[in-house]
C-alpha cells in the first residue's frame, strides 16, 4: 500500500495525473480488500490530492468527505488533517469562506501537532489567501511574510547569500500563494519569491527526459502553470 501511495505522489509530482488517478484506483481496491479504516482513509485522501490538482471539485469533495468519516472513526489524526485541508479547498472553490476557514484552522492545528511543517505552512498560506479574498490585504501580507520568515527553517540567512532553496519548508504551491498576496500588496518581497519559484520550476524541468514531459508538467500542475505564466508576463 505504501509503495502505491508513493507511486501516486511521484506521478502527480511530474504531472502524470491520469496515471496517478489509475494508481489511486489500485490503492482503493487494495484498501477495500484489506478493509482497514486507516488504509481506506489514505486511499480516499490520495484520490482527493490528485483531484485538487485536476480541478475536479466533485471528486475532491467525495474523497475528502469519505476520508474524514473513515479517519474520524479510526482516530487517525493525519488522515483527518488531510481530509479537512481538502474539504477546505472544496468550500473555498464554492465561495464558502467561513466554512473553508474553519476547516483549514483545524487542519493547521492537526498538522502542527503532528510535526508536519510543509503541510502546516501550506494551510497557513490558504488562510492568508482567504484574508486577501475578503479584502484584508494587509493582514494577508503580514501572514504571508510571517510564513516566509518561518519557512526558512530557522536559518535567517537563508536566501540572502545566493544559496539555492531559501525556503526549504515551503512547497511551490505555498510560495505561489505568498506571491499572489504580496503582489497585490505591492511588497518588494514578491521579487525573490518569484525568482525562487522560477528556479524550482527550471530545476524540475531539467530532470525530465524530453520536451513532451516538460510540457505535460507545466500544463498539468496549477502551480507550475501559474509560475510559467508569471515568467512570460515579466
Amino acid at each position: 500500500m505504501s509503495l502505491l501511495l508513493q507511486r501516486a505522489r511521484a506521478e502527480s509530482h511530474v504531472g502524470e495525473l491520469d496515471a496517478a488517478r489509475r494508481t489511486c484506483d489500485e490503492i482503493a481496491a487494495l484498501a477495500a480488500a484489506l478493509d482497514t479504516a486507516r488504509m481506506r482513509a489514505d486511499a480516499a485522501n490520495a484520490l482527493a490530492e490528485v483531484a485538487v490538482l485536476q480541478g475536479d471539485v466533485a471528486t475532491l469533495e467525495r474523497g475528502a468527505t469519505e476520508a474524514e468519516a473513515l479517519a474520524r472513526g479510526a482516530s487517525y489524526s493525519m488522515g483527518l488533517a488531510m481530509a479537512w485541508k481538502n474539504r477546505g479547498a472544496v468550500a473555498a472553490a464554492r465561495g464558502e469562506i467561513a466554512a473553508a476557514r474553519a476547516l483549514w484552522v483545524e487542519a493547521r492545528r492537526q498538522y502542527e501537532e503532528q510535526g508536519m511543517p510543509p503541510e502546516a505552512f501550506g494551510v497557513r498560506a490558504e488562510l492568508a489567501e482567504l484574508d486577501r479574498r475578503e479584502g484584508r490585504v494587509e493582514a494577508a501580507a503580514s501572514a504571508a511574510l510571517s510564513g516566509l520568515t518561518e519557512g526558512r527553517g530557522g536559518d535567517e540567512s537563508a536566501g540572502t547569500d545566493g544559496r539555492a532553496d531559501p525556503w526549504p519548508l515551503l512547497e511551490p504551491a505555498t510560495l505561489l500563494r505568498c506571491h499572489a498576496i504580496l503582489a497585490e500588496a505591492g511588497h518588494e518581497q514578491v521579487t525573490p519569491v518569484l525568482r525562487e519559484l522560477q528556479r524550482r520550476l527550471q530545476e524540475q524541468l531539467a530532470q525530465l527526459p524530453d520536451a513532451a514531459a516538460q510540457e505535460r508538467l507545466v500544463r498539468a500542475l496549477p502551480h507550475w502553470r501559474a509560475t510559467a505564466r508569471l515568467g512570460d508576463n515579466r
